[in-house]
This record gives structure tokens, sequence and C-alpha cells, in this order.
């Protein structure tokens, strides 16, 4: 299986806009990225959000860019302090490979957690608009596979 982690592009900070929106340069990482990913031509069952606008509009642009029928939906539990541990546990129980976008701490604990069973960690260094690809193992450990950022495009 794999998992591919995307912290949200870079957006406006609250002061200016309460909901954040990804800003131009935002919305442009965003898109080199899931360009990238197109050419990949990766599937996933789903492509998860945390709901926030930053995230959900990062991720219709890799939804966009996945192969194939794939469902794009709000998720409880991505939020940027909530707990990782859930979402591992759901992880671990997926069939399908999957896509998460969404916000630090939380991406970089629930790195930790799956590659070193700890989210205290931090062994990805994740950038906006990044995109970390984890795989599980046929003896159910999880790996680094890949990491792209926008300014390596």
């Amino acid at each position: 299986m794999n998992l591919y982690l995307i912290q949200h592009a870079q957006a406006f900070p609250k002061e200016q806009y309460a909901d954040r929106p990804l800003t131009e340069e935002g919305y442009w990482q965003a898109q080199q990225t899931a360009e990238f990913v197109k050419r990949l031509g990766i599937s996933v069952g789903a492509v998860w959000h945390s709901g926030k606008t930053r995230a959900l509009q990062t991720a219709k642009l890799f939804h966009a860019a996945v192969k194939g029928p794939c469902s794009l939906h709000k998720h409880d539990g991505l939020s940027p302090d909530d707990d990782p541990e859930p979402i591992a546990e759901e992880i671990e129980k997926a069939q399908t490979d999957l896509m998460i976008v969404g916000h630090l701490p939380f991406l970089s604990r629930l790195a930790g957690l799956l590659l070193c069973g700890s989210a205290d960690a931090e062994p990805v260094l994740f950038e906006k608009a990044g995109v970390v690809c984890l795989r599980r193992n046929d003896d159910g450990l999880w790996q680094v596979n890949w990491l792209v950022k926008p300014d390596i495009l």
C-alpha cells in the first residue's frame, strides 16, 4: 500500500483572510506538484482533507491529478493539532492506496508514528505542496518511498 501525505500549499495569513485560502503562489506550487503526480499515473482509492479551505483547495488539485475513480472528502481527525493515532489505525486497515492533504504538525506526527512508532520522531521534513510517499511493505512496516517538493520540479 502507498500513502501519499501532502502538506497544503501556501495560504494567506488568518489576519488577512479568516478562512486562509491559497495565495497565488500557493496555487501555483500545488499545481506544479499535482502535475508531477499526474505524470506518475498514481491512482488512489480516496483523497482525504481536513476541510479547512487551504487543504480543500490543495486536495482538489491533487484529486484532479490522480487516475481512475477516487473519492474526495473531508475526513475528521486531520486538523493541525489532532492526535494521529486514530488516523494511523484507520490507515492500517485500508486496502487501497490513499492520499491525505493536511497540515503541520499533524502530518509530521502521523509520519513519525507510522515510520518510527513515535509521533514525536519527526522523520520527514514536510514542505508546502510537497508530497511524501510512504509504502507499507509485506511485513507491515512503513518506509519512505519518495518525496518531492515544488522548488525542485
